[in-house]
């Protein structure tokens, strides 16, 4: 539904959860995605990209607490 608003040649963010997630990645060409270098206990989290995605860019940082964390660039 949202894609139909979208105009032609921009950008449409998805903001799931993973159901929404798994609903949008067979139209999607580009996937930015928060890596958190950290354990965390609980029972949903974002589906994994299939084989058809490659990573293009990554920027790592830490924040002011030292958290290690990626913004990944992944398109197919």
């Amino acid at each position: 539904l949202a894609l139909a608003h979208c105009p032609e040649g921009k950008d449409l963010w998805v903001m799931g959860g993973a159901e929404i997630y798994e609903q949008a990645e067979p139209f999607a060409e580009e996937a930015i995605v928060t890596e958190i270098d950290a354990p965390y206990e609980g029972d949903a989290f974002a589906p994994e990209l299939s084989a058809a995605w490659h990573e293009v860019s990554r920027e790592s940082h830490v924040s002011t607490t030292g958290l290690k964390f990626s913004f990944a660039t992944y398109r197919q």
